[in-house]
């Protein structure tokens, strides 16, 4: 069964295609809100959170890529929320234990890359540009739905893609020639 399906059988009171939801999409959430938050631990929260206010809410949603925009613009507000909560309490930097459970999640999710270096060069971008890739080209999304959960427009989606797939192809270069023209 596919995401909508599953998705309207849930709004029609069936619990097994909840399951289903959760275990087709909670992976990806939870490796995206972890570049948002530098932690697996409070990304496995804020995509929990996440879950439970769009099973609660039930909003009707007609396609499965409307569901996927909603599911990651909520998760993201639940992330955003996090570091407001965190900034407020001044929390100690992340322990070095996050940071090793979110690096054994990132290589599982891009074990297709073909090299670390990638990652790596990723990670170096600017947020709103790593952000828009993760979205467009990691979940599939078009460019107007990453704006929905951006909050951008489809021309802000556009030029972050662009100037992200720029940055990256300099810092590939600078790091050894690792780009190649395509």
């Amino acid at each position: 069964m596919n995401g909508e399906s599953s998705y309207s059988r849930f709004l029609k009171g069936d619990n097994d295609a909840l399951a289903q939801i959760v275990e087709k999409h909670n992976k990806s959430l939870v490796f995206y809100l972890a570049g948002i938050l530098k932690s697996v631990s409070l990304a496995e929260d804020a995509a929990a959170d996440a879950f439970v206010e769009i099973f609660v809410k039930k909003p009707r949603l007609k396609t499965e890529e409307a569901f996927c925009a909603y599911l990651y613009r909520t998760a993201r507000n639940k992330a955003i929320d996090e570091l407001r909560r965190q900034r407020r309490r001044d929390e100690q930097p992340i322990e070095e234990t996050e940071l090793a459970d979110s690096r054994m999640l990132e290589d599982e999710v891009l074990k297709k890359e073909r090299d670390k270096s990638l990652h790596n060069a990723i990670a170096k971008l600017n947020p709103d540009y790593r952000e828009a890739l993760h979205l467009v080209y990691f979940e599939n999304m078009s460019y107007d739905s990453a704006g929905k959960v951006m909050g951008k427009s489809l021309k802000q989606v556009t030029n972050l893609v662009y100037r992200g797939k720029e940055a990256l192809k300099k810092i590939l270069e600078k790091e050894g020639g690792l780009y190649e023209e395509q």
